[in-house]
Parts: structure tokens; C-alpha cells; sequence
């Protein structure tokens, strides 16, 4: 899991912490009596509202989540018989059942589909996930590639998810596979 937010959380509380020791020693040399309770109890105050205003936003990414550079890519080899056309059609509908087509050519054997920003039906600005299915050139196999990214600092982190990579292979895989014995 990535924190969206912990170095930023930590750095923020470190700076706070020191401001209000200096501030704490100021006022020590000031010695106002009463004064100086109540004015640490605002600065207490402060800081709690600081930490409990920037903590809820930071977010982690779903443990499915793994940050890498190069996605890994699941095969699917097609049972003997099925036509081209017949392929197509049953990998292009099942993609299509989770998500939106955003780029088709047939002839070359490639679709993707378009962002989307949810996971287990909950929406999520801040992660997206899209499915590339690529067919060899002589339709004997199916090759599968998810690719999520997870937004940190205004940064999108590269990687996929491994569940719904599991996902859409078993689901393409129990309509074109071949079945192993």
C-alpha cells in the first residue's frame, strides 16, 4: 500500500510541533501567569484542528494496488476451433460488460478500454484502471494487461491491480480458454 499523504502528514505535524515549542518558549520568558495556560490551550486547539482536517483526505491505495513501471501481462490461449470473428466478439463483449471501449481495431487485434475511476463499485477520484487486450497475429492467444494508477500529490503512481487483472483473465479465459487437462 502507498500513503497519499504520510510524508506530507508527518512533515506538517514536525513544523507544528516546532512552532509551538518556540512559541512556548517565547512566552515562557514572558511569564504572563493565567495568560499563558490559556494561550497554549488555543495553540493546542490549533494543531488539533490542523491534524484532523488534513488527515481525513490522505489515502492509501487499495491493497490490490503494485506500484511498478512494467504491468505484467496474463495469457490466454484460445480453445481449438473458434473462428476469428467468433473471438472477437466474446473477448470485446466481456471487456464491455465492466467497462467503456475507448480504442477498437480489429484488425490488429488490439482494445482498450477508457479510465475507470472505481474499485469493488465504490467511486474513486483518486485511483483508475483501464484493461489493453492485444491478440497474437495468429489469434491463437489472447494477451491481458491492467493498468491502474493511484493518485499521490497530484501525481499519478503507475502499477495494477492484481485482482482485477485475475478478474478479467478468468473471465476471458472461461469464454475463449482452452481447458488444460
Amino acid at each position: 500500500m502507498i500513503p497519499s499523504c504520510s510524508i506530507q502528514k508527518s512533515r506538517t505535524a514536525e513544523e507544528g510541533e516546532r512552532f509551538y515549542q518556540i512559541v512556548e518558549n517565547e512566552r515562557y520568558s514572558q511569564k504572563k501567569g493565567g495568560a499563558r495556560m490559556i494561550s497554549r490551550g488555543f495553540w493546542t486547539i490549533g494543531i488539533l484542528a490542523i491534524v484532523l482536517f488534513v488527515a481525513p483526505g490522505c489515502k492509501t491505495a487499495p491493497e490490490t494496488f503494485i506500484k511498478t513501471m512494467e504491468p505484467g501481462w496474463k495469457t490466454v490461449e484460445v480453445r481449438e476451433g473458434m473462428e476469428k470473428e467468433e473471438l472477437w466478439h466474446a473477448v470485446l463483449d466481456t471487456v464491455a460488460r465492466k467497462y467503456d471501449i475507448e480504442v477498437i481495431a480489429k484488425d490488429s487485434g488490439y482494445l482498450r478500454s477508457a479510465w475507470l475511476h472505481q474499485i469493488t463499485g465504490t467511486l474513486r477520484e483518486d485511483y483508475r484502471s483501464r484493461i489493453i487486450v492485444k491478440f497474437s497475429q495468429d489469434w491463437k492467444k489472447v494477451d491481458i494487461k491492467i493498468e491502474s494508477h493511484f493518485l499521490v500529490g497530484g501525481s499519478w503512481v503507475i502499477g495494477y491491480d492484481f485482482a482485477l487483472l485475475e478478474d478479467v483473465y478468468g473471465d476471458i479465459q472461461g469464454k475463449v480458454g482452452s481447458v488444460r487437462r
